[in-house]
């Protein structure tokens, strides 16, 4: 109890990095997300594939709304015009992880909140990219009702005291040794965290234990709770013992946000030099890591361009590239000039009323407007990505005849792992099918048609073996294609 407690009971960030769900050489694929709790398995998918002529479609199962909400609100970030790489990465990091925000962030988070309430009513007031992506056919009335009244309680009117709730949990968590939770912080550290993922640095372990911040954007404060992160699980009047819903902040405490993102990237050169080793010590950090990724992702879906980090400090290419620069400013003629600057206005006329037509506007402050994109954003307007919720449980797709043979792959979260056993599980899934299986904190087990019988043509197919554990669980299975 202790172990589930400690995870949490509503998963707002997945336990493993992120990867790509897409098989080669399929124009349509259909992929399942069991339990994947955040969109970094979508995100990564769409950045592998964005130059592939594919078409994604991704079904996410989640058994808490809230979930699946972030995912919307995450995805709206991304699509915030007016705003540069850099502070939607911020904006994007600050809600994904931090417990605790900045008073803007929640100023801009109540006016998003209408955009997503209007595509899950369906209302046409607030229109943003999300519209042409997000498919709530496979939500129930109930459903989007319950959607609803997650959103609306992100507004500041709405009172959650974040900093009291999640005492109470480490308290409870800590129980006797809450004197000594330092020592046991360093002793999950060292002894659960740094074999799987020692790029996360004990600086920045220790810090979201301690005060649940784990992306900082400069020297900012973060005084306002981060309401996302609220949920509500079941539970019982201490007096009369009657069945209610209790509110509170029952997320993760003891692993960190820093899996999904800021373990691994796909991205060259940045994937051999952010991981380099000095003196056996990581030289760099989860925390750039995840910036990077994130940005990285912004910026291409946006414009196609790629972002990249700067390796080079030499102080002596450093003048180089400044001397070249001077040399080009002397050169260029004052003809030349009026020529350029009289074909920039031109242009800027003519992407200024292509942006009127593509954008919203929402006002901010006395000072700042925001500008939401009103179509999906280049990648995924390429990728025809499609995005399908589903809240019911996995078993129901066994009955129904449009999901028979229908998935190309599959992502199984850790809390929906025992649906491996399964055998009925094989029906939604084409001969092809790939299944990738998450466990806490350690490696995945790639399987092809596991779920077939045990014996065909007289030799054993398959055979799974599953144990799930906290950060220190282990896993082991035999992988034989049919």
């Amino acid at each position: 109890m202790q172990q589930v407690e400690s995870i949490g009971f509503i998963q707002h960030w997945g336990f493993s990095r992120q990867l790509n769900l897409a098989q080669p050489h399929k124009v349509q694929q259909n992929i399942l997300l069991l339990a994947a709790s955040d969109l970094r398995h979508i995100l990564q998918t769409c950045l592998e594939n964005y130059n592939q002529e594919v078409e994604l479609t991704f079904y996410v199962i989640e058994k808490n709304k809230e979930s699946f909400c972030r995912t919307l609100l995450l995805l709206l970030i991304m699509h915030i015009k007016n705003f540069t790489f850099r502070e939607r990465t911020d904006l994007f990091l600050e809600f994904f992880g931090n417990t605790f925000i900045r008073d803007s962030s929640q100023l801009i988070l109540d006016k998003l909140i209408p955009y997503i309430d209007d595509l899950i009513s369906k209302e046409t007031k607030y229109v943003s990219g999300l519209n042409q992506i997000i498919d709530l056919k496979e939500c129930k009335f109930k459903d989007r009702d319950e959607m609803v009244e997650v959103i609306r309680s992100w507004y500041s009117t709405q009172e959650f005291q974040m900093e009291k709730l999640r005492d109470q949990r480490l308290r409870y968590h800590y129980g006797t040794r809450y004197d000594a939770r330092q020592n046991l912080v360093d002793w999950d550290y060292q002894m659960n965290l740094t074999e799987y993922a020692p790029i996360i640095h004990f600086y920045h372990y220790k810090e979201w234990r301690k005060s649940g911040i784990a992306f900082e954007s400069r020297f900012a404060t973060y005084p306002t709770p981060n309401r996302t992160l609220s949920s509500y699980i079941q539970g019982k009047n201490k007096t009369t013992r009657d069945n209610l819903l209790v509110r509170g902040y029952w997320g993760d405490i003891t692993i960190s946000p820093y899996l999904s993102f800021g373990i691994y990237t796909s991205i060259l050169p940045e994937k051999n030099e952010l991981f380099k080793l000095r003196n056996k010590q990581q030289v760099s950090h989860s925390v750039t890591v995840s910036e990077f990724n994130v940005q990285h992702m912004i910026q291409l879906f946006d414009n196609l361009t790629q972002y990249h980090l700067d390796f080079d400090d030499k102080p002596k290419k450093k003048q180089q590239q400044e001397d070249q620069q001077k040399q080009d400013l002397e050169t260029i003629k004052e003809q030349d000039e009026e020529q350029q600057e009289k074909q920039q206005e031109e242009e800027q006329e003519i992407t200024e009323d292509k942006d009127n037509n593509q954008t919203q506007k929402v006002v901010l402050n006395t000072t700042q407007v925001l500008e939401i994109y009103t179509e999906p954003l280049q990648v995924f307007k390429n990728l025809k990505l499609k995005i399908i919720p589903i809240f019911e449980d996995v078993d129901k797709l066994y009955d129904k005849k449009k999901f028979q043979k229908f998935f190309d792959s599959c992502f199984i979260g850790f809390t929906q792992s025992a649906k491996i056993k399964d055998k009925k599980m094989n029906c939604i899934f084409k001969d092809d099918g790939i299944y990738q299986l998450k466990k806490l904190s350690r490696h995945y087990c790639r399987i092809s048609k596991i779920f077939s019988s045990i014996k065909k043509r007289g030799e054993i197919v398959s055979l799974f073996s599953l144990i799930i554990g906290w950060i220190g669980g282990w896993m082991e299975g035999l992988e034989l294609r049919l």
